[in-house]
């Protein structure tokens, strides 16, 4: 699993500030953040730089996003859990009730249900 706090924490000490790369057809170009405070230029392929500069640049909205998809993930599964056990719940009180009406069905017959399960009437 992605660690997001990690992740958090890299980009929250990365250079802040857009990114970008020139766009020049060069096999090598360089990449750099419009954060005045620093001086970031990085000699790079072409494909580095690209990707280097979208992932900089969408890195906190990801994060975010994957939290809330994380979240709700959670959620759905808190959510079958209790429906389980609603439902484990029903079949046990539906199985009770079912062994109850045969009970009941046998004292209509004059079966001594307590007898035959060596309890003692009214216990």
């Amino acid at each position: 699993m992605i660690d997001l706090d990690e992740l958090q924490r890299l980009s929250e000490a990365a250079t802040r500030g857009r990114w970008s790369h020139p766009t020049h057809p060069a096999p090598y170009t360089c990449v750099v953040s419009d954060n005045p405070e620093t001086n970031v230029a990085l000699l790079l392929r072409r494909e580095d730089a690209v990707l280097i500069v979208a992932m900089r640049n969408s890195i906190d909205g990801l994060i975010a996003e994957l939290r809330a998809e994380r979240a709700k993930r959670e959620e759905a599964e808190r959510g079958r859990e209790a429906a389980e056990t609603c439902a484990e719940e029903r079949r046990e009180r539906a199985k009770r009730a079912e062994l109850d009406l045969e009970a009941e069905r046998m004292k209509e017959c004059g079966f001594d249900v307590a007898a035959a399960a060596g309890k003692e009437p009214g216990k």
